[in-house]
């Protein structure tokens, strides 16, 4: 009976991802809870960017030398050729170390510069530290099923991915193996199911 469920599993191309971390944000602490969003510009703005459905950069830095600059300046430039679908903002931490966004982040004592780039449903896509790039910038941007598994994995769940559509084979059999983990008591409310096409 393991066997089979084991196989109807697999059959489906069911991917049970256990571990935290995504290309060079690995090493970033989750978010913690928001704070008074009101109250914060960086919040609010993260919040706006959302509510639009888009990406939302934050530039952290501390002091303003000529690393830095440069820095800036490839995030000036490559955040304005994807205005439609990202915002941003620079927060110097040094000046504003109660930002909210350097509470949330956890930024204070963290190399810098550091660009951290979040997508609609908050999750933190990529993190990237002096030197970077426009092609790292842009790299940023995940899929939808990238965007729902880091948001998932960030907020300590298990994500069980499940790739299939209406032409794969043996969907209703995979689904039953997902159906029984989801109602498992220990594991069920600490695991998130992703579909992906």
């Amino acid at each position: 009976m393991k066997t089979l469920k084991s196989t109807r599993l697999l059959s489906a191309g069911l991917l049970l991802l256990a571990a935290c971390g995504y290309g060079q944000g690995q090493d970033l602490p989750a978010p913690k809870p928001d704070t008074d969003i009101a109250k914060d510009k960086g919040l609010a703005a993260v919040q706006d960017a959302s509510k639009s459905g888009k990406y939302f950069f934050i530039f952290f830095f501390k002091v303003e030398d000529d690393a830095t600059a440069q820095d800036r300046k490839v995030f000036d430039e490559t955040l304005a050729k994807v205005a439609d679908r990202a915002a941003s903002l620079a927060i110097n931490i040094a000046k504003e170390p109660e930002a909210g966004l350097v509470k949330k982040y956890r930024v204070a004592n963290a190399p810098m510069p550091l660009v951290l780039a979040l997508a609609p449903n908050g999750a933190v896509t990529s993190g990237l530290r002096s030197g970077f790039d426009e092609k790292g910038l842009m790299a940023a941007f995940a899929s939808p099923g990238m965007e729902k598994s880091l948001k998932a994995l960030q907020d300590g769940k298990l994500v069980l991915i499940c790739v299939q559509n209406k032409s794969t084979q043996s969907n209703a059999a995979a689904m039953q193996g997902v159906n029984e983990l989801k109602a498992d008591p220990k594991l069920g409310s600490t695991t998130e199911v992703i579909t992906v096409d």
